[in-house]
């Protein structure tokens, strides 16, 4: 028997799909680890829908293999996908925030935002879009506009599988701003949401070192290099950031995050 779509969680965007047979709750699991840092989890199960897609429903196909894509990095061939999804549902807000985020990632920020926009049109209540929109626009040096997003998003899913996620963007932006103590505060609790996520121990190492808590910073520091060892310089860091090329983002970054990862001990190198 053929699964058929529920509906979608519109907190998230992810499918909730029905039927006992299929890819579908691989999809989802794989999408869920993706987002909380699981990265091994994600990759097996998105692996394993992918090569079952053709025993699901259309929709489902065309998800799962638009994400195999962009989980896998074949980032054209995902945006195909996602915008042939789009074109064969056009009231589906998870295809849009889903290319939003891989137009983010080859630096098309304009058709980045305009896909934010018409997903949290056709659902006002996408915490998944708010989120998005409010990273991009951080990523853009937006931070006032980022801010009141970010916010939106927590307030519409303050229990959800993205929460870690979106208090550590909403402290990148207010450590970006230089407000230090608010984005201490904030990254505290992205970490408590999800302890085995190495980016905001990376940002609350910047963030201690910029107030000058060494002992805090170096701890952080040594934390985020445990669960994540390949980043530990920061060319490794940009590296891994390769889209955050935005000038006004860059400038920020380099007065406050890079001073702080700087006194904890992160080399440039």
């Amino acid at each position: 028997m053929r699964a058929r779509l529920r509906r979608r969680d519109h907190r998230f965007g992810i499918p909730r799909l029905a039927g006992r047979h299929g890819p579908a709750p691989g999809a989802r699991l794989g999408v869920v680890a993706g987002n909380t840092g699981q990265l091994s989890l994600a990759n097996k199960e998105v692996a394993k829908a992918f090569e079952l897609r053709d025993r699901t429903s259309e929709y489902e196909r065309l998800y799962i293999t638009a994400y195999y894509y962009q989980n896998s990095g074949q980032l054209d061939k995902t945006i195909e996908a996602w915008e042939l999804m789009k074109q064969t549902y056009p009231r589906d807000e998870p295809s849009r925030i889903n290319v939003a985020v891989a137009y983010q990632q080859i630096g098309r920020n304009e058709k980045s935002v305009e896909n934010c926009l018409e997903a949290i049109r056709l659902e006002p209540a996408s915490a998944h879009a708010h989120l998005q929109l409010g990273a991009l626009l951080s990523r853009q040096g937006k931070h006032g506009a980022s801010i009141a997003s970010l916010r939106e998003a927590i307030r519409l899913a303050p229990d959800g599988p993205n929460l870690a996620i979106a208090y550590w963007a909403l402290g990148t932006s207010q450590l970006l701003l230089g407000r230090v103590d608010q984005a201490i505060d904030l990254l505290q609790t992205a970490r408590a949401a999800n302890p085995r996520l190495w980016v905001p121990y990376l940002y609350l190492a910047g963030a201690y070192g910029l107030k000058g808590d060494l002992d805090k910073a170096k701890a952080a520091l040594a934390e985020s290099i445990r669960l994540k060892p390949a980043i530990k310089s920061l060319a490794r860091m940009q590296a891994e950031n390769r889209w955050l090329t935005d000038p006004r983002y860059q400038a920020l970054e380099v007065k406050t995050l890079n001073v702080g990862l700087h006194r904890a001990g992160l080399p440039d190198q």
